[in-house]
């Protein structure tokens, strides 16, 4: 049974952390959480020049993501999410681990944290309970919910002046809990399940005892079509596969004026959500050509013709569909450069905890879509394990600050070879 010595640095805990929140989540798990004492503070999207350097780097990463799976599967991510946490981690980064991040994700200091807090606050203007949307009948006006939160192990060491930069910028509540054992993971699980509206069942985090936190992000999206396709439209139809395969499909069907461009024979074009919110844009490439290997000048073209682009009437036709998608994110982190968050001795993390060897143990995302005559439905985690060097347990502390005594015994038979009281240095 491990003991409780140290939570997050159990002074600041007492004095900095105030419950937030309380009830019931369900299954007996409490819902609350705790947070630094701290103003959440929103930064306008003008006042953070680095905007479009930290979206030029997201979706650029997404890319590589997409990119380097595996080309006959689908695959749903969230760069947002992504880009989140690992801005989350970032805020802790010391030493070569920091200028890593800071290549990977397009900006760094306060000009990143201030970048990724508006870009999540434009979100926050959409934000809505997760736990009403139906997949079914899709809610009027898009919703869109992020949610952020520090998970730390209940043997944490962590800076108070980190937890707070995570709640004055991200917003990000703190739990408390044996990140080594079932308890932990069940704390880890309500919370994917509480702000996915429960699209995402549970945690992708093992637990393991050397664990000291976990950073969660979550981010749901429900929109509905600015023009909704027509269900007696849709018709089966059929998909040729990568491997050139032949599959039946379900083809929604709809002629409106949209944004289409062309460039290298791929083709592009917009489809815009209710209330301006958002636009989905498909990309479609010449026969043979994998999606997700598009050219960067190729895909910047594309890009800049949609944007000049007036309206076309096109005749589009596109598949129901649904993918559920779990990517490691370890391994394309460290084919990007990112390397020294998973060495223990690099000193990566030195701001969240001095001296305790920290490093990116897990980082995972769990994501998934769908797609109908409605809108959209999708909902995605990314979860940033922290691990450290096993701290030792301490039943008992003993200082010999004062006079005392000492005794050599010899064990067979317990006799005293040696007995000294010391009582002064002079």
């Amino acid at each position: 049974m491990r003991r409780t010595l140290v939570a997050v640095s159990a002074t600041f805990l007492a004095s900095s952390l105030a419950a937030c929140g309380g009830g019931d989540g369900g299954d007996g798990e409490p819902s609350g959480y705790q947070r630094a004492d701290v103003e959440f503070r929103q930064v306008a999207l003008g006042d953070a020049p680095d905007v479009q350097a930290v979206v030029d780097a997201s979706d650029a990463f997404g890319l590589d993501l997409l990119a380097a799976a595996d080309p006959a599967e689908n695959l749903v991510i969230s760069p947002a999410s992504a880009v989140i946490a690992l801005a989350m981690l970032g805020e802790g980064a010391t030493n070569v681990g920091a200028a890593e991040l800071d290549a990977l994700l397009g900006s760094s200091g306060d000009a990143r944290t201030e970048a990724v807090n508006a870009l999540a606050g434009v979100l926050a203007a959409y934000d809505g309970d997760p736990g009403s949307v139906d997949d079914e009948d899709l809610p009027e006006s898009p919703l869109v919910h992020v949610a952020n939160n520090v998970v730390l192990d209940d043997q944490a060491d962590v800076t108070a002046a980190y937890l707070a930069r995570l709640a004055e910028f991200y917003d990000a509540g703190v739990q408390v809990a044996d990140l080594g054992s079932d308890a932990g993971t069940k704390v880890l699980d309500v919370w994917v399940r509480e702000h996915t509206g429960g699209r995402i069942e549970k945690s992708a985090i093992t637990p393991s005892g050397d664990l000291r936190l976990v950073l969660q992000d979550a981010v749901l999206l429900a929109a509905r079509w600015q023009q909704e396709f027509d269900p007696g439209a849709t018709r089966e139809g059929e998909f040729t596969t990568a491997d050139r395969g032949v599959q039946p499909v379900d083809l929604m069907t709809t002629l409106q004026p949209l944004a289409y461009a062309e460039s290298d024979g791929w083709q592009a074009v917009e489809l815009p959500y209710r209330d301006g919110f958002a636009v989905a844009r498909l990309v479609l490439p010449p026969e043979g050509e994998d999606p997700a290997a598009i050219p960067a000048t190729t895909l910047a073209a594309l890009e800049d013709g949609l944007q000049r682009a007036g309206t076309l009437q096109v005749q589009l036709s596109l598949p129901r569909f649904e993918v559920d998608s779990t990517t490691n994110l370890t391994e394309v982190l460290k084919a990007l450069g990112v390397q020294a968050i998973f060495d223990p001795g690099a000193g990566a993390l030195e701001g969240i905890g001095p001296g305790q060897e920290l490093h990116v143990g897990q980082a995972v995302q769990q994501a998934t879509i769908t797609v109908g005559e409605q809108g959209t439905v999708a909902a995605a985690v990314t979860e940033i394990g922290v691990a450290g060097t096993a701290a030792p347990v301490v039943d008992v502390v003993f200082v010999a600050d004062r006079p005392f005594l000492m005794v050599v015994e010899e064990a067979t038979t317990g006799w005293d070879l040696f007995q000294t009281v010391v009582r002064t240095f002079d």
